[in-house]
């Protein structure tokens, strides 16, 4: 049984429960109309879903610090949280604004992450490269795999992913080993890995277009968005172990206590089109197109306890974070009047 329909989302009866008990909102990476989008509560306990009308948004990270990044094809924007910084209250939750905008140009950026030093870094897909935000280029390259040989625009190895945790076990996810133009999509169904980055070696292969790489405790866990299923790496043999089939394309990844937050569209993974997805067979098998929207997956039993989901074929997700501690959390797009007002000024030094 689902709530009335809500600006393009509609959410099943307990996910505002979901949100109350995480205390948490989510922040969503959506194509326009919808651009940056927020998931929250309203007072009187039902999900609210906000747009900013930002930009259509192919990938959003947020920080320890209550930061909020969220990448669009040629810019980075930082949002802030008012309530920290300005001290502007918004009932139980925070007030994100727009901080900071970077030009960067198209950089394919397919997934974004924080580090502990409240450093973002991307996932720059068309230059196989991880990279960093610069004040004097596009980018600046933080890593790439040991066999590019040239930082061009040609997605040679479909670079899809960033997973953070200590220096030894950040890693990146790849749709194939390759160094010519386009080249994984020779051999994408198979040929997608997880490298670590310290040393370039292997943590996992088999994989068919897999993405958003996170990891809990020791586990690392991903999207297998070539198969549409959500799963984690056994060390052991760095074979894939499903955990459920997602219905639809998996785009982004984050957990909340026992909850795995994924974002899934309607669409395949851009850059795509013309590949045979097993996917593809996989729904048609079902009776059960891709929808786009969110799921949450109780990682004690595996399920999909509950979930959002879009009854439009024009309205796409590729991107979720977790906004902890501010189940009421709201922004404002970059165009809204109510910035006038949100003016934040030096704090005097003592």
């Amino acid at each position: 049984m689902s709530e009335k329909k809500n600006e393009g989302l509609s959410f099943t009866r307990l996910f505002a429960s979901f949100l109350q008990s995480e205390s948490c909102s989510l922040a969503l990476a959506c194509n326009l109309p919808a651009g940056l989008a927020i998931v929250g509560r309203q007072k009187e306990g039902k999900v609210m879903f906000q747009q900013t009308g930002q930009g259509d948004i192919c990938s959003v990270a947020a920080g320890s610090d209550g930061t909020l990044w969220s990448a669009e094809k040629n810019f980075l924007w930082k949002w802030e949280n008012m309530t920290q910084t300005g001290g502007y209250k918004v009932n139980d939750g925070r007030l994100y604004a727009p901080r900071l905008r970077i030009f960067t140009s198209d950089l394919g950026t397919r997934d974004m992450a924080v580090d502990g030093r409240g450093e973002l870094l991307m996932a720059c897909g068309a230059y196989s490269a991880v990279g960093r935000a610069s004040n004097d280029a596009s980018f600046e390259v933080v890593w790439k795999p040991p066999f590019i040989t040239k930082l061009v625009r040609e997605d040679r190895c479909g670079l899809s992913g960033i997973g953070l945790f200590d220096k030894e076990r950040h890693c990146v996810t790849l749709w194939g080993r390759s160094d010519k133009a386009d080249g994984w999509r020779e051999n994408f169904n198979g040929g997608g890995c997880v490298t670590l980055m310290h040393d370039s070696s292997t943590y996992g292969e088999g994989l068919c277009l897999p993405r958003a790489p996170r990891w809990r405790g020791t586990d690392l866990y991903l999207l297998n968005a070539g198969t549409a299923e959500f799963g984690k790496i056994d060390p052991a043999s760095k074979r894939f172990v499903p955990v459920c089939q997602c219905p639809g394309y998996p785009t982004g990844l984050s957990f909340s206590g026992r909850w795995a937050v994924i974002s899934i569209s309607a669409e395949p993974p851009e850059g795509t089109a013309g590949l045979d997805l097993p996917a593809k067979e996989i729904f048609a098998a079902r009776r059960a197109p891709a929808f786009s929207g969110i799921l949450l997956v109780d990682m004690m039993t595996g399920d999909i306890a509950h979930h959002a989901y879009s009854e439009s074929d024009k309205f796409f997700v590729h991107g979720v974070a977790v906004l902890a501690g501010a189940p009421q959390a709201m922004a404002l797009g970059p165009d809204s009047e109510k910035l006038d007002p949100l003016v934040t000024v030096p704090r005097r030094k003592r």
